[in-house]
């Protein structure tokens, strides 16, 4: 069973995905933190990296849909 905290985090990112939110995606992230994608396995390195990746990719994605 998730704790109110563990909801809260959860109600936000949601909030950020449906909102296409991807500045305030930084707010879940550290300097020390990591991300893969998969199948692909590239990974992103700390905060900086990892959010340069997806304002790069959610830039696209707004591109794409409004075309």
């Amino acid at each position: 069973m998730p704790t109110s905290a563990n909801e809260q985090l959860i109600h936000a990112y949601l909030e950020i995905v449906a909102t296409d939110d991807y500045e305030n995606f930084g707010t879940f992230l550290t300097d020390d933190c990591t991300f893969s994608l998969m199948p692909s396995g590239h990974t992103f390195s700390g905060r900086q990296d990892i959010m340069a990746f997806v304002e790069l990719a959610g830039g696209n994605r707004l591109t794409t849909t409004l075309l």
